[in-house]
């Protein structure tokens, strides 16, 4: 009998099931979600629209509650490359 999938609670790159992005015609560049980041995967500077680097986006949704404007979205990540 195999054992169900599970859910990890900290999505890594490997396991992403969503990734975020950013409506930057919203964006007022609060710099709320870049600090809550834990991945380092926004960047931008103050009250300049910010953008996600997909490359290092978890999908850990962190960013979400923060931002005042509700200006980001999750998409479906890609499967992880073999390379």
């Amino acid at each position: 009998m195999s054992s169900p999938e599970v859910t990890p609670l900290t999505p890594t790159l490997a396991t992403r099931w969503q990734v975020a992005l950013i409506d930057e015609t919203l964006c007022v560049g609060c710099f709320k979600c870049i600090r809550a980041c834990p991945e380092g995967a926004i960047v931008g500077a103050p009250r300049w629209m910010h953008t996600i680097l997909h490359a290092l986006c978890t999908g850990c949704a962190h960013c979400l509650p923060p931002c005042p404007e509700n200006c980001i979205s999750f998409l479906p990540a890609a499967p992880p490359s073999s390379t």
